[in-house]
């Protein structure tokens, strides 16, 4: 049996990624799969008081810290905990999206994408050289574009540790076939997270639809004609041996890559691509991430999979969209979690066809940076 450990959407946050590694050596596991995604894109007001202490305990969580005057932070700091209790007006979020506006225009002027995707990058290396444990990683679209430079230079540091975007390595009698970025798809109407409506009543009874396809490829983006290319180089490299799909976009009308529009539909956004090789006979299990409010574990045919949700805390509540919209991921998550703290992983289990999988779930808040 392989007994491997599944990291999505780290999103910078060292801390969590820690605790999930040291679950990782406990369990015994057999090597790491991480579907990008890894480097801070966050940024987070602080009172103009906060001190080092304060804001070195934000940047292990993967955030970026950016003064505002006390005023501006005690609104914030109300109007997010609102949120969090699903009591934020329209007005409330309006002035939460202009101040994170804010501060992402200040993290593109900074380099704190680069040095969190460093430092994570570090600790699944030393992980891996301490454990004698081969790391497969593909970059996500919330990733630097130096991220792929990056994560081959940590693979000619150490062997086991590859970048395996568009190829495929050999992971004991099985073979990893990476999928990086995003595959493109209409997204710019949809949002991932709950606002001001209640979860049953936001959902219940709402019809899916398929989204546009962009007429464009954006920033960290990939045309469906690509990802079908490089799958393909992957697949040819695999001879025909049992596959792991690695791929940070989920397949097309999967269960995995549910999104709610504006107007409160809920629709699938996956790649047809990623879904045409996860169908296929030698596929047994596609790892996936990106679309962070979408936990859980589904089917394609006779293929798992295992959308591992994010890893990073401190973004938003961890909450899982399908336990409202179909019954299969209540047997990986039970309940809907609604923690700030927290953060998740995934434990997967392969012995010759059967595959199952387990989640990690972090939510212990950690006092001491």
């Amino acid at each position: 049996m392989t007994r491997l450990l599944f990291l999505s959407n780290v999103h910078g946050d060292s801390l969590f990624l820690s605790h999930v590694l040291e679950e990782g050596r406990k369990t015994g596991v057999d090597g790491l799969l991480v579907s990008g995604d890894l480097g801070g894109d966050r940024a987070w007001p602080v009172h103009p008081e906060a001190d080092d202490r304060d804001r070195a305990f934000l940047e292990q969580r993967g955030v970026m810290p950016f003064s505002v005057d006390a005023a501006t932070f005690d609104g914030f700091a109300r109007r997010f905990n609102d949120f969090l209790d699903m009591k934020a007006t329209a007005e409330d979020m309006d002035s939460l999206d202009r101040l994170f506006k804010e501060g992402a225009t200040k993290l593109e002027g900074s380099d704190f994408g680069k040095r969190s995707l460093s430092t994570v990058l570090e600790t699944i290396e030393t992980f891996c050289a301490d454990n004698d444990l081969p790391c497969l990683i593909v970059p996500g679209s919330g990733d630097i574009d130096c991220a792929s430079d990056l994560m081959e230079a940590t693979g000619e540091r150490t062997p086991l540790f590859k970048l395996i975007h568009g190829d495929c390595a050999d992971l004991g009698d099985l073979a990893v076939v990476g999928l990086g970025r995003v595959v493109a798809t209409d997204s710019s109407e949809v949002v991932e997270t709950l606002f001001t409506k209640s979860p049953a009543s936001f959902f219940a009874g709402h019809e899916r639809s398929r989204p546009k396809v962009h007429k464009s490829v954006g920033h960290n983006e990939i045309a469906e004609g690509e990802a079908g290319r490089l799958l393909g180089l992957g697949y040819k490299k695999a001879k025909g041996r049992p596959v792991l799909l690695l791929s940070h976009t989920p397949p097309f009308a999967s269960g995995a890559d549910l999104v709610v529009s504006k107007e409160g539909q809920v629709h699938p956004t996956g790649s047809s691509a990623v879904r045409t090789y996860a169908m296929r006979d030698e596929t047994l299990l596609v790892n996936t991430g990106h679309i962070r409010a979408c936990t859980g574990l589904t089917r394609i045919g006779e293929t798992l999979v295992v959308n591992t949700g994010q890893l990073a805390g401190l973004e938003r509540p961890l909450y899982n969209v399908r336990n409202v919209v179909d019954e299969i991921a209540t047997s990986y998550v039970p309940v809907a979690i609604w923690e700030p703290m927290g953060g998740m992983a995934a434990i997967a289990e392969v012995e010759g066809r059967d595959v199952r999988a387990s989640p990690i779930i972090v939510t212990e808040h950690v006092e001491d940076a």
